[in-house]
């Protein structure tokens, strides 16, 4: 009976073991790589620092001192290299976050993270919030001007440009409710020739565009 009992207890723990998933996520200057990323309650994330001074600030917004109203709020220690931070998330929602270092933020290091309870209803709302989502760039008003068509009210909503290198352009928080909607980004300076990743974050669901500039 002792014999079944530890079989049984080392099975359990072999299980929660392959259900839990480790996410590694890279800072640099300035970004996170990847900027969006949904994993499951349970699962553990890593921040990897690949260069520069950098932390994980989840407390209240570098760029406007509100609180991001997370889920569960913490902050890492500033560090040049390694392993900013590791942590298992047990609460599902989303969390906002950004490098609280100097003007780091202003500079596009900015993250979100959506923790829900199962891989399914990740997938379903990203099949369903987002029908539709189109993108273009006006060279002469230095303007990318997005239309979207959504199935519900969000609770929360952003838009964001980045290269193909993963470094953030622009990234803010927008107004979105049920059916179309039309939202623009304003940008300091023009777009150089290449190609670029306009993406949309609603509740969980992400759509991205691309916009080539010759």
């Amino acid at each position: 009976m002792r014999l079944l009992f530890t079989f049984f207890y080392l099975l359990g723990i072999v299980t929660i073991a392959q259900t839990q998933t480790l996410h590694t996520i890279e800072a640099g200057s300035f970004f996170y790589r990847p900027d969006s990323l949904t994993i499951e309650v349970g699962d553990t994330v890593r921040w990897l620092n690949l260069g520069g001074f950098h932390n994980v600030n989840a407390e209240s917004s570098s760029i406007t001192g509100t609180s991001f109203n997370n889920p569960e709020s913490f902050v890492s220690d500033a560090t040049t290299s390694g392993e900013l931070l590791t942590r298992v998330f047990t609460v599902a929602g989303t969390y906002e976050y950004d490098c609280s270092v100097g003007s780091h933020a202003e500079n596009g290091m900015v993250a979100m993270l959506k923790v829900v309870n199962t891989v399914t209803s990740t997938n379903d709302i990203r099949e369903e919030s987002i029908s539709r989502f189109d993108v273009r760039y006006s060279s002469g008003s230095n303007v990318v001007d997005a239309t979207f068509q959504l199935s519900k009210t969000p609770g929360n909503a952003h838009i964001g440009l980045s290269d193909l290198s993963g470094r953030n352009l622009a990234y803010e928080k927008i107004p979105a409710v049920a059916g179309s909607n039309t939202q623009q980004i304003r940008l300091d300076i023009a777009l150089s020739a290449g190609i670029y990743l306009v993406s949309l974050y609603v509740d969980g669901s992400i759509k991205t565009e691309k916009i080539f500039i010759p």
